[in-house]
């Protein structure tokens, strides 16, 4: 079986196995941080189908390539909060939102640390989402907020279109 195949199904099978456990109250320790587990599972799997379209169709653009392993699952932008993506947010220049787009500036802003959790009690209480942000020259070029929901459901739909055009390319 192929590593990358394992590693997108246990890392899927990982976050459950947490969501679970803290359902139950089996964690409760205040040394487990379960956002930062969420966070670091969600780069793992953005880097992993990221950098899985260098391998495939070589002849096709980054973009081109991404859209192909995208759009072979259950994977919708709308899904995901309010999301703004453009060349510089003090501009009016909007780019295209598309699943792509939203891979890319999802994975600079994890790896560049541009991520800051919320509460509903500012600093204090329990993280009830995140905001991501990526910037360039120019300033902010994406924004997005997600509640822990909304991000859990990104993280589990990355691995689930992963794991479908996979499969699909192995039946076809």
């Amino acid at each position: 079986m192929d590593e990358n195949y394992n590693f997108v199904e246990r890392t899927q099978k990982n976050l459950q196995k947490i969501s679970d456990l803290l359902r139950d109250k089996t964690i409760l320790d205040d040394d487990f941080y379960d956002f930062t587990n969420l966070i670091n599972s969600c780069l793992g799997l953005i880097s992993y189908v990221y950098e899985y379209t260098v391998r495939i169709n070589v002849t096709l653009k980054r973009k081109e390539r991404l859209e192909k392993v995208l759009n072979s699952g259950t994977f919708h932008l709308n899904n995901y909060g309010k999301i703004n993506i453009c060349k510089s947010m003090d501009k009016k220049g909007s780019e295209e939102k598309d699943l792509p787009t939203l891979l890319y500036h999802m994975r600079n802003a994890i790896c560049h640390g541009h991520v800051q959790p919320y509460t509903q009690q500012g600093n204090k209480g329990t993280i009830i989402g995140a905001e991501f942000w990526d910037e360039n020259k120019k300033g902010r070029s994406f924004e997005i907020k997600m509640s822990i929901d909304e991000l859990t459901s990104f993280t589990n739909d990355i691995a689930n279109t992963y794991n479908s055009y996979l499969d699909k390319s192995k039946n076809s």
